[in-house]
């Protein structure tokens, strides 16, 4: 091999070719761009492509010529999809000068409205690391900001425009970039939220940030790519932080909203603006409406929720933060403890000290801790969930013994207990099946150690309430325990932490009788009307308050007062406890407002009727003497009092009543509805369909509640319902046709023809059909990347 005396030589040549080749390239350049004929200057392209691959980092000369070089780039952009090798030529173009002339400006935008993700990447990268762009192009912010704000642009090209605007500050785009914070596209919102963010002008308005975190409820980022998914979490990232700056009057709401689990109906996952994000965001920037919420998730059986709560503990001011991490530090589950400890020592450094790890359990000990408890605790704080399952699986091969029962409570504060595969065959699955197996094999103190695992972790519906309202159902609880299974539940519901939690409402109805000093909270929780599972179980949990004269006495005097002022949905549920509780006097105000013949009481008065009944405190003439008169708002109560077992004689006076006019088409309908419903009626009977079309909005949803199968005008019917302007009809008709296939069926093959857009969203999430949530976000699944080039081509170079 011949030996090169003189690298520097060889060097120089080199450098003297690539010169000569650079100037070559250039003039075929100025000869391409002069061609007028479109087809014949993509040949020429071609050609200039080819060249500076041959070149390769030689292109570096192009310095010497920085207009070509610029109008070469616009040339391969130009005639990109017609190049054999374009992904290759153009990563080439990237050792060139692309950003030495001012004719760049142009490339730039050319670039952008091509909506290539490739071409923008080199280009972009080609710019320099400290490039300020604004300097040497002054004009290209606005000429950027008019792309973004084009009515016809598509998503690639105002993704391309954003993020082109991130290689300098123009002032000028700062309109712009607001008004995209109010497009469907997560990646532009992402980018151009981050910009403001950035900007020296304090550019992000509060009105702005207000508009995201509603959004945020209404639209949460689901069912991405993987490109989507990134766009999230640096979408969220900036929020927390403009949150933080700038905490908008009011913007706490929507935040509390999403904690509490509420907002879009969505089949996916809300990535990122999720309970926890809402959690920290709340924290950075109101801290005083975040701390019920903080504790709430920290007190959560759910594992991740603590976690979360970790991360927004560390948002919070140092007197609210340092307790909750040193007490989420000594968490039985290893991952919410060692993120504790990393969020104290990152916030408070050396000063943060957790203390040693012991089992919270530890005085339920019977003696001191033998050598091996140790031992076994750092097991079940490691970070092996299937060495902790393991250790479960022993521990509980060795009951009655009391360390062994200590240790399993440790364990069982760990989520992954439950959910994580795979399962050991020797341990319990769920909760009740922990619980069972507890007492079953460690006795009483088991008992003691649920009680505590309800008392630390009573939060979320998922708490371990359930179980022990199944040991109490099952009889399966210690002697004497009742009372003490109702005070966890009691604490909580008393509590600020609690949050619409149904479990301790139904441990409570369940074990009763529920202390009396209980009773103004869940009278406060009934009263409040919110979530129907939520105040369904107050209502439950009131009915077995201990004898308390003040509130049977608060609960007649509601029924009379809901009376006087007419509010028939309150007379129902407060009549419902007064009733269940026994009270005479409620029973004599019920009979009097049934002999009133209110009809717009009659909803109210076909339940609490109902009731009456099953107490023995009705009449049996008075059904008879209300079917028996359709033309008196009675009667629809009655219909409600009939049940399976239907009489010839309640039939005869039903079937009558098909054929009356009586108070506009409701008797009939009410007539229909009790027969179709006791299978006494077909639901294709040739007389429903006049009953129908005479009925009002509410009685006819209610008819075709029940019916089993619907020919086409039944289904316009139903629609026509549904679309209506009674609310109330609409939705009890869907909660009706929910119940069975074919209402499902009629469901499905209408709600994209409704005109409310809740009802729609409703409908469609019961389906497990796309939310307007999910179809919301127009780059969701944008493709990143161009389509496959040539076999030869490379896959994605590095940085030139």
């Amino acid at each position: 091999m011949a030996r090169n005396d003189d690298p520097q030589g060889g060097l120089d040549a080199r450098r003297a070719a690539a010169q000569r080749q650079c100037a070559e390239l250039a003039a075929a350049t100025d000869r391409a761009w002069a061609i007028a004929s479109a087809s014949e200057q993509a040949r020429a392209a071609t050609d200039l492509a080819r060249r500076a691959l041959r070149l390769g980092i030689g292109m570096v000369a192009m310095s010497d010529h920085p207009l070509q070089a610029v109008r070469l780039a616009r040339l391969l952009a130009r005639h990109y999809a017609s190049l054999p090798e374009r992904r290759r030529a153009f990563h080439i173009l990237g050792f060139a000068p692309l950003f030495e002339h001012a004719e760049a400006a142009d490339l730039v935008c050319e670039v952008v409205r091509s909506g290539d993700s490739w071409q923008r990447h080199i280009l972009f990268m080609s710019s320099g690391s400290e490039a300020r762009l604004e300097r040497r192009f002054p004009r290209l912010g606005a000429a950027l900001a008019r792309i973004l704000d084009e009515g016809d642009a598509s998503a690639s090209q105002r993704r391309a425009a954003v993020e082109a605007l991130t290689l300098g500050c123009w002032p000028e785009a700062v309109p712009a970039l607001r008004r995209a914070l109010r497009l469907p596209l997560l990646g532009v919102r992402s980018v151009a939220l981050n910009l403001l963010l950035d900007h020296p002008s304090a550019a992000l308005g509060a009105d702005d940030l207000a508009f995201l975190l509603a959004d945020a409820v209404a639209h949460p980022p689901c069912s991405l790519s993987s490109p989507g998914v990134d766009d999230a979490y640096t979408y969220a990232e900036a929020l927390v932080e403009s949150v933080a700056r700038l905490h908008p009057a009011g913007g706490w709401e929507p935040l509390v909203r999403i904690v509490r689990g509420g907002g879009a109906h969505t089949g996916g996952t809300r990535h990122w603006l999720d309970e926890d994000w809402a959690l920290r965001a709340l924290a950075a920037g109101y801290p005083d409406r975040a701390l019920v919420h903080a504790d709430h998730a920290m007190a959560s059986e759910n594992e991740w929720r603590r976690r979360g709560a970790v991360d927004a503990a560390a948002r919070l001011p140092e007197a609210e933060a340092r307790p909750r991490l040193l007490a989420a530090a000594t968490d039985p589950a290893p991952d919410v403890r060692d993120h504790a400890r990393e969020r104290g020592l990152e916030r408070f450094g050396a000063s943060f000290t957790a203390g040693p790890d012991q089992a919270w359990l530890h005085d339920l000990l019977d003696g001191p801790p033998s050598d091996a408890f140790a031992s076994r605790l750092s097991v079940l704080h490691g970070a092996s969930a299937e060495a902790r399952k393991a250790m479960s699986e022993f521990l509980l091969g060795l009951a009655p013994d009391r360390e062994a029962l200590v240790l399993l409570g440790e364990a069982l504060g760990q989520a992954s207990q439950f959910i994580l595969e795979p399962a050991r065959p020797g341990l319990p699955r769920h909760k009740e099946a922990w619980a069972h197996a507890l007492l079953e094999r460690f006795g009483p103190p088991a008992f003691e150690v649920l009680l505590r695992l309800a008392d630390r972790y009573p939060c979320g519906n998922d708490s371990w309430f359930p179980a022990l309202h199944t040991l109490l159902r099952k009889g399966l609880l210690p002697e004497g325990a009742r009372e003490r299974v109702c005070a966890p539940a009691a604490r909580l519901v008393a509590s600020p932490l609690w949050d619409n939690d149904t479990a301790p409402l139904n441990l409570l109805a369940a074990a009763g009788p529920v202390p009396k000093n209980l009773w103004p909270r869940l009278f406060a929780i009934a009263g409040a009307r919110g979530d129907g599972f939520v105040t369904y179980a107050a209502e439950n949990a009131l009915v077995v308050v201990e004898p308390c004269p003040p509130l049977d006495q608060r609960l007649v005097d509601e029924m009379e007062a809901a009376l006087r002022t007419r509010d028939f949905a309150r007379f129902e549920w407060v009549g419902r406890v007064a009733l269940h509780r026994g009270l005479h006097d409620a029973r004599a105000v019920v009979a009097r407002a049934l002999e009133a013949d209110d009809p717009d009481a009659a909803s109210a008065l076909a339940m609490l009727g109902h009731w009456m009944a099953e107490a023995g405190a009705l009449p049996a003439a008075w059904v008879d003497d209300a079917l028996d008169r359709p033309e008196r708002p009675r009667f629809a109560i009655a219909t409600h009092l009939v049940g399976p077992s239907l009489s010839a004689a309640h039939r005869e006076l039903l079937v009558r009543a098909l054929d009356s006019a009586a108070r506009d088409g409701r008797a009939a309908a009410e007539a229909a509805w009790t027969l179709v419903r006791l299978s006494d009626l077909s639901a294709d009977d040739a007389r429903l369909a006049a009953i129908l079309d005479r009925a009002p909005p509410r009685e006819r949803a209610l008819l075709l509640g029940v019916m089993d199968r619907w020919d086409e005008p039944h289904a316009e019917r139903a629609l026509a319902v549904l679309s209506g302007p009674d609310r109330r009809a609409s939705r009890e008709l869907v909660e009706d046709l929910y119940l069975s296939d074919a209402g499902l069926a009629l469901l499905a093959a209408m709600h994209e023809r409704l005109s409310d857009p809740d009802l729609r969203e409703t409908i469609a999430h019961m389906l497990h059909l796309p939310t307007d949530a999910e179809r919301y976000w127009q780059d969701a699944d944008l493709d990143d990347e161009d389509d496959e080039d040539d076999a030869d081509d490379e896959g994605e170079p590095g940085t030139p």
